[in-house]
């Protein structure tokens, strides 16, 4: 995202008396300009003729006031209800509607169902898009689409109105004087601290044969015919940009981080400066789904260094995208290259220290939340976290970029009145660090075009530094953890695996990289476990504070994880398989998510954070998807536990006497009108790995799985598992003690036979196993949380 973010190196504490009244009162903290126009926050007067839509986006509704709702298209400026004086501009509405269907036929009947009163009118024009199981609505003006997908919502499972949010692209201009060279790829000064190419170039490796995607937050891409990059622009995998292009300094830059050409006299070198380049078109969400689909066999990697703007400051929000972005990114993970799988680049973000005292996460924006992206954080030339990058348990590796100390990075630029020459030396940001990371890794693809999507990850996952290794983990502020600033938030999980929220697997590394390219053995594919959807219809207690130290007069959150101030789900493992990524998707209702900590937590205590306290007015996760790497290397089998808690009242904290003040200075807020009770509808937990025992399983207990009398996991409830649970009951098993009162004794006995019902298990509302068979704790493509061979 192209915010300019000078300079920000750290954040102050504050009172929160100070930070902050909303609810008709002006939000207390500065907003950082995000490169586009400001927001209104709290007092807004909207246009005239503006008229509120509520439209659809996926399941659920989003509300925009929209000021030309019977034109073709219009900007639109999106409101809360739970926040009525927070609105955030930049909106463009467009008089079309996507569905996911099984033919256009069954669309087009849908329509014609529709009461007269819907879209009177309305000529609608139904056609197939390019993705599989999509199709297009025409209609005639905006408030036409948005009522004739309102009527279609219920048909069908996947149902939005075109639309452009706002975006920007992840550049940071670093202003410390320069000395123009490229440090990342050769550094004489902090020698060690580059990313290791010399003996990769030695070897005569510089991405041949590779095409790299470019594809940035609007139309405008990078310049081709720039000196420097020219030579390398593959004008047949690009897409056709537009006429006027507005500013492509920022694509420019990316482009020639990638792949500048080399030895032509002219500037610097791309990282793969062999490679080929592609200019890719993005901007409205049918846009944004047609680039992820661009060229898919032949553009084998595309880098993204954009994202979605936070704003106005300093609000921390999660963005959903429509299912068929989603759709299209998983597509191309599964099936570009023939098979092998696009490598999709993706920059973190650059708000990891800024808007809020935790900042923004990968987490928070479905596309860097999801498995398919390697997602990029970025390392300063003092080998340092960038104070800036976003952190987030979906953190894939780190590479170099600008940082709080050292130089910025130097690459190709287009002309401007600022910066009027061919070249920078001050580009930055995780914009920086992700086409760092594409040039390395079409280093990779030349020293082995076999390599899958999958092998990259393992590749990168196995050779990347772990630089600044500390184990610490903090999260939180407590009157017994350090601040949590500058944490590098390090584990090693139960399988001796190091991972970070902020550095990921750790710093990118080419010349580690490639020589595992070069020998690797292709891994086969994952299996998934899938626990199903589990119901849970649960809502966390609201938050409790302590005073510490006592009589002080300071007030901090209780919290303790799988205390009394959080609801906890946990489900059993029974197969051992060695884990990658972990899929966890939730269902939340309630205003002010930003309320909640999320947190899952393996058998061996290794800790994945999804969400941390922030500023965020939007309602409810709705089937949400984070992904974790945090228990990369990890056994599956065993306990697993979900937490979510309630770190902030939903009123104003005080003792009654209004003489104390609640330091809740990490978070940022203590009590938000709206921010209401939560309900935590359900959780499905998907896991991918590689299995490893083909005989044993977990005995999960009796009562902690979807299938509570199946004690072998065989998927049927027979005699035999009354025999296996009566030798447990004989011996004096903990298993047997289903009370939990700590004794053996009849009344678990009764327990069980009540749970023992003779049959194939309950599926749940969740999928059944192979060949429909429900299987213990759900499955899914024949592939479920049970024993091997069930």
């Amino acid at each position: 995202m192209g915010q300019n973010m000078n300079g920000i190196n750290g954040v102050n504490r504050m009172k929160t008396t100070v930070l902050m009244a909303i609810a008709g009162a002006a939000i207390g903290l500065c907003g950082v300009a995000h490169g586009q126009q400001a927001g209104r926050v709290g007092g807004g007067v909207a246009p005239a003729e503006a008229v509120r839509l509520d439209v659809p986006l996926n399941k659920v509704r989003d509300s925009y006031l929209v000021s030309r709702a019977d034109g073709a298209s219009s900007v639109a400026t999106k409101v809360f209800d739970a926040a009525p004086g927070i609105e955030i501009p930049g909106f463009v509405l467009y008089n079309q509607v996507v569905v996911r269907a099984g033919s256009a036929d069954e669309v087009r009947k849908a329509l014609a169902s529709r009461p007269g009163s819907v879209a009177t009118g309305a000529t609608a024009v139904v056609s197939a898009l390019e993705l599989p199981g999509w199709f297009l609505i025409d209609t005639g003006t905006v408030r036409q689409a948005v009522e004739i997908a309102t009527h279609l919502q219920g048909q069908f499972d996947s149902v939005t109105v075109e639309h452009r949010a706002p975006a920007v692209n992840m550049n940071i201009p670093f202003n410390d004087p320069l000395l123009g060279d490229q440090w990342h790829l050769f550094n004489d000064v902090n020698v060690g601290h580059d990313l290791g190419v010399a003996s990769v170039y030695g070897m005569g490796i510089t991405g041949r044969g590779v095409t790299v995607g470019v594809i940035e937050a609007g139309e405008d891409n990078f310049l081709i015919d720039h000196p420097d990059l020219a030579g390398n622009f593959n004008a047949a995998r690009s897409m056709g940009m537009t006429l006027f292009p507005v500013d492509q300094s920022h694509g420019t830059a990316v482009a020639g981080l990638i792949a500048a050409v080399a030895n032509n006299g002219e500037g610097g070198a791309g990282v793969a400066h062999g490679a080929t380049l592609a200019a890719i078109r993005n901007g409205s969400t049918l846009q944004t789904m047609q680039a992820f689909n661009w060229q898919s066999p032949t553009i084998a990697i595309k880098n993204n260094s954009w994202g979605f703007s936070n704003f106005p400051a300093p609000l921390i929000m999660h963005f959903t995208s429509p299912d068929y972005v989603m759709d299209a990114i998983e597509r191309a993970g599964k099936f570009g290259r023939g098979g092998k799988g696009s490598i999709i680049v993706w920059s973190s973000g650059n708000e990891g220290q800024y808007l809020s005292f935790f900042g923004a996460r990968s987490d928070y924006t479905q596309m860097t939340a999801s498995r398919w992206p390697i997602v990029v954080g970025a390392v300063g030339e003092d080998n340092n976290l960038a104070s800036y990058s976003n952190a987030g348990s979906s953190v894939f590796v780190s590479a170099y970029s600008a940082g709080d100390a050292g130089r910025g990075m130097t690459t190709t630029n287009a002309p401007s009145f600022l910066n009027p020459g061919l070249y920078t030396d001050m580009f930055g940001g995780t914009s920086a660090a992700a086409p760092v990371a594409s040039g390395v890794i079409a280093l990779m693809l030349e020293a082995n075009s076999g390599l899958t999507l999958r092998d990259v990850k393992h590749i990168l996952a196995d050779t990347s530094l772990p630089v600044n290794f500390a184990n610490d983990g903090v999260y939180f502020f407590t009157p017994a953890s350090p601040h949590p600033f500058g944490n590098t938030y390090w584990q090693v999980n139960g399988g001796f695996k190091r991972h970070s929220d902020a550095y990921g697997f750790g710093l990118i590394n080419a010349e580690a990289a490639v020589n595992a390219a070069m020998s690797w053995v292709s891994v086969k594919k994952p299996e998934m476990f899938d626990t199903g959807i589990v119901i849970v219809g649960d809502s966390p207690p609201d938050a409790e504070f302590v005073e510490f130290p006592p009589e002080s007069g300071e007030f901090y959150i209780n919290h303790a994880l799988n205390g009394p101030q959080s609801s906890v789900q946990s489900f059993c493992v029974r197969p051992d398989a060695v884990l990658e990524e972990i899929e966890v998707t939730l269902t939340i209702e309630g205003a002010w998510t930003g309320d909640l900590m999320i947190t899952l937590q393996s058998p061996y205590d290794t800790l994945s954070t999804l969400a941390v306290p922030r500023p965020d007015p939007v309602g409810s996760y709705t089937e949400w998807t984070f992904t974790t790497y945090k228990h990369w290397g990890e056994l599956t089998s065993g306990n697993w536990t979900i937490t979510i808690t309630d770190w902030i009242p939903a009123e104003p904290f005080d003792d009654n006497d209004g003489e104390y003040t609640v330091d809740l200075a990490p978070f940022g807020w203590d009590g938000i009108p709206g921010a209401a009770e939560k309900t935590w509808v359900s959780y499905r937990v998907r896991m991918y790995g590689k299995r490893v025992s083909d005989g044993e399983f977990f005995l999960c207990p009796p009562l902690n799985q979807r299938c509570p009398g199946d004690m072998n996991g065989d998927g049927i409830v027979t005699v035999e598992d009354l025999m296996i649970f009566l030798d447990l009951w004989y011996a004096g098993d903990p298993w047997a003690d289903l009370n939990n009162d700590g004794l053996i004794t009849y009344a678990d006995l009764q327990i069980f036979l009540t749970n023992w019902s003779p049959g194939y298990c309950d599926p749940g509302p969740g999928p059944g196993g192979q060949n429909g068979r429900p299987m213990p704790g759900g499955g899914d493509v024949g592939t479920p949380i049970g024993p091997p061979g069930s």
